[in-house]
C-alpha cells in the first residue's frame, strides 16, 4: 500500500497428480493516480493473470493451458517489474490437447492473441479523448490433423503427407470486427519425392494442392461480409543440394610433442524453386493469420552456408564459425496483383525470408540476408545479422551480439539493434497511393552488460547494465546489482531505473536476504534477479 493505492499479488501452485501441475499467478493494482499540476489524477491501474496447467493422460493424450489476461497496456507500462516485460505489448494464450502417433498427430485448441499498439490520450480543452487502439485475433475452437510425410512402398520414393483443419476464426481492430465464429477449414495434401544423383547432388521435389473456405470477407469498400470465400490453390517447390565442398587442414601445434588441431572448412550452396498459382481476390480475404498471406508467387531461393570446424584429439568436432547468405528473386514482382503500391505488404513469400514488411510496390528481390557468427564457446561468442535492400539500396538491418568473458568471473555483453526500412519519398511509387505511405517504427538501440561473478559463487558479485535508444535519445534502463554469499545466508541490493517517457520514469531501490535451503525475504525477488 502506499499513497496511490493498493497493490494485490498472489499466486497458487499445486500438483494434484504425478502428470498433473497447477500454476497460477496474480498481480493487480487500485490506483488513485499521479496528482496532476490542475489537480486532477490519471489512475493508470489494472490487472494480469497467468495459469498454467500441463497434463498426461492415458493413450498418448497431451493437455496444456497457458492463459494470460492483461487488462490495459497502460498497467503494464507503469507497473511491471522490469523493462523487459514493461515493453512487451503482446498478450497471447493457448489451450490445447494433443496426441501424436504413428506419424500422425491430432489437436485440439483454442488460441487468442491480443497486441496493443497505442495508448489512449486523455481529452484537453480542444481535443477529444482518444482510446486506445489494439489488435485482436482468436481461433475458438480449432481441430487440426496430420500426418508427416509417408511411404506407402517401399522401394519407390514417393512420400504422401497432409494437413487439414477446421475451426472459428474473430478479428476486431480499429478498422473492423467480425462476428464471434467465422468458419473456415483447409485441406492439404501432398506428396514429396526426394532423389539422390550418388553422393553429390540431392533433389527434392513437393506438390501440394490445399482448398480453403473463409466464411466471412472483406467487400470492396474493406468491410466485413457475411460472403463466404473459396480459395484452391496449387503449390511446386523442387529443392537442389549440390554437393559440400570440403577441404582438410591442420593447424600448427602450440607445444612441442602436440598434435595441432585439425580443421574442416565446408561449403554448402542450395537452392529453392517454389510456385503458388489459384489466390484470386486476395484483398478480399480478412486477415485472420499467415494462412491468409498466402499469395500467388513464382521465386527461387539461393544462397549458401560456409562453416568452420575444429576438431582436438579424438574428441567430437565443434563449429567455430558459420556464414550464411540467403536471398529470393520474384519472377512475378506483383504476386498476382496482391501487392498495394505505397502501403505495408505482408505475405508468406515475404515472411520467409526477413521477418520484417520491406515490400511497398512490385519486387523482383528480396533484401540479401547475412547470417554471421563465432562460437568458440570460451572467451567469447559473436553473432551478426544485416539485411542489404537492394531496391532502395541501403543496409536496412542491423543486428549485433557479442559475449566475452576475458578474465575468470569478468564477463560482459553487448546488444546493438538498428532497423529502418521505411523508403524514401522518391522510392515510392507514382501516382501516391490514397492513403497513408508504407512505414513503421524505426529502431536504433544497445544493450549493454558487465559484471563480475554469478549467482551461486562465494562472496561479493557485482552487475550493472544500460539500455539506451538513439532513435528517441533516451536512457531507457539501467540496472546495478550487488550480492554477498556467505556459508549459510547472503545479501542482495539492487538499483534499477525505468524510463518509459510520459507513462512512467522512476528508481527502484531493491532488496533481499537469502537464507539457504529455507528462502529469500524482501522486495527483489528471485525470478527479477540477474544473480
Amino acid at each position: 500500500m502506499s499513497r496511490r493505492g493498493l497493490l494485490e499479488r498472489g499466486s497458487f501452485r499445486a500438483k494434484p497428480f504425478e502428470d498433473t501441475s497447477i500454476e497460477y499467478t496474480y498481480f493487480g493494482v487500485e490506483d488513485r493516480g499521479l496528482l496532476n499540476a490542475d489537480g486532477t489524477r490519471n489512475p493508470q491501474g489494472g490487472e494480469q493473470q497467468r495459469l498454467e496447467i500441463q497434463s498426461l493422460f492415458p493413450g498418448g493424450w497431451r493437455f496444456v493451458t497457458d492463459f494470460n489476461h492483461l487488462s490495459s497496456l497502460t498497467f503494464r507500462l507503469a507497473f511491471a517489474d522490469s523493462f523487459g516485460e514493461a515493453t512487451n505489448s503482446e498478450v497471447r494464450s493457448a489451450v490445447f490437447l494433443s496426441n501424436n502417433f504413428r506419424g500422425f498427430s491430432l489437436n485440439f485448441a483454442g488460441l487468442s492473441d491480443k497486441s496493443f499498439l497505442t495508448l489512449p490520450v486523455a481529452a484537453t480543452s480542444t481535443t477529444p479523448p482518444v482510446p486506445a487502439t489494439s489488435v485482436t485475433l482468436r481461433n475458438l475452437p480449432e481441430a487440426r490433423l496430420g500426418a508427416v510425410e509417408q511411404a506407402p512402398w517401399r522401394r519407390a520414393p514417393v512420400y504422401f503427407g497432409f494437413d487439414a483443419f477446421a475451426d472459428a476464426v474473430y478479428r476486431r481492430d480499429q478498422n473492423i470486427q467480425t462476428a464471434n465464429f467465422v468458419g473456415r477449414y483447409e485441406l492439404a495434401p501432398r506428396v514429396t519425392v526426394p532423389l539422390h544423383f550418388g553422393g553429390w547432388l540431392g533433389v527434392t521435389t513437393s506438390a501440394a494442392f490445399r482448398t480453403t473456405r473463409d466464411g466471412d470477407s472483406l467487400n470492396s469498400a474493406g468491410l466485413v461480409s457475411a460472403a463466404s470465400l473459396s480459395r484452391n490453390t496449387g503449390e511446386f517447390a523442387v529443392e537442389v543440394r549440390p554437393p559440400t565442398l570440403e577441404r582438410f587442414f591442420r593447424g600448427a601445434p602450440w607445444k612441442k610433442g602436440q598434435h595441432g588441431r585439425r580443421y574442416k572448412h565446408t561449403i554448402e550452396p542450395a537452392f529453392t524453386y517454389r510456385y503458388v498459382t489459384g489466390v484470386h481476390h486476395f484483398a478480399d480475404f480478412i486477415h485472420f493469420d499467415s494462412n491468409t498471406t498466402l499469395t500467388n508467387t513464382s521465386e527461387v531461393e539461393y544462397g549458401f552456408a560456409q562453416r568452420l570446424f575444429r576438431k582436438d584429439g579424438d574428441g567430437q568436432p565443434q563449429e567455430l564459425i558459420s556464414w550464411s547468405i540467403v536471398q529470393k528473386h520474384y519472377f512475378d514482382p506483383t504476386f498476382g496483383g496482391a501487392i498495394v503500391n505505397g502501403q505495408r505488404n505482408v505475405f508468406q513469400a515475404f515472411d520467409s525470408i526477413s521477418p520484417f514488411a520491406f515490400a511497398f510496390g512490385p519486387r523482383n528481390w528480396s533484401p540479401i540476408v547475412s547470417d554471421f557468427k563465432i562460437t568458440p564457446g570460451d572467451l567469447y561468442d559473436l553473432e551478426q545479422i544485416l539485411q542489404y535492400d537492394p531496391q532502395i539500396q541501403r543496409l536496412v538491418t542491423i543486428g549485433t551480439l557479442l559475449k566475452v568473458k576475458p578474465y575468470r568471473e569478468l564477463f560482459a555483453t553487448i546488444s546493438y539493434f538498428r532497423l529502418n526500412d521505411n523508403p524514401a519519398l522518391s522510392d515510392l511509387p507514382l501516382p501516391p497511393a490514397p492513403v497513408p505511405p508504407f512505414q513503421q517504427p524505426a529502431s536504433n538501440q544497445i544493450r549493454g552488460l558487465l559484471g563480475y561473478g554469478s549467482e551461486s559463487r562465494k562472496g561479493f558479485n557485482l552487475i550493472t547494465g544500460l539500455g539506451y535508444d538513439f532513435e528517441n535519445k533516451t536512457l531507457q534502463n539501467q540496472i546495478v546489482q550487488l550480492s554477498y554469499n556467505g556459508g549459510c545466508c547472503g545479501l542482495a541490493v539492487e538499483y534499477r531505473r525505468i524510463n518509459l517517457g510520459q507513462v512512467r520514469a522512476e528508481n527502484q531501490f531493491r532488496l533481499a536476504f537469502i537464507i539457504a535451503n529455507i528462502g529469500t525475504f524482501g522486495n527483489l525477488r528471485h525470478q527479477e534477479r540477474i544473480f
